[in-house]
């Protein structure tokens, strides 16, 4: 989630297109690799539980989603054409930092 706030936080000033583009595919190549840390997360922490966990997980997906839409949207009016990619690089960022807690902890 770090290097995906990194990567996202130069749309906010970015103005040519392909560079836009590129920005943006790069954005992209960080996410899946977040995604896919957390299903196996998943896996390795509720092994008795996978089913309710990724409904959790996705749905956890789906509720930020919506409602970093809607923060990004109303950014955008308020703001801006570049804040609404603030909140998002912003958004991963904050997931990042409250996930600094978790990492010394081992499983029990």
């Amino acid at each position: 989630m770090l290097a995906l706030g990194v990567v996202l936080t130069p749309l906010a000033v970015v103005e040519a297109l392909p560079v836009f583009w590129v920005v943006l595919f790069a954005g992209g190549m960080v996410l899946n690799p977040a995604l896919t840390t957390s299903s196996l997360l998943v896996d390795r922490f509720a092994p008795g539980a996978q089913g309710e966990a990724f409904g959790w997980l996705s749905t956890a997906v789906g509720v930020g989603g919506a409602a970093g839409s809607g923060v990004a949207g109303v950014a955008g009016q308020w703001f801006g054409a570049p804040a609404p990619f603030l909140v998002g690089a912003a958004s991963a960022l904050l997931g990042a930092l409250l996930a600094v807690p978790l990492l010394g902890r081992r499983r029990a």
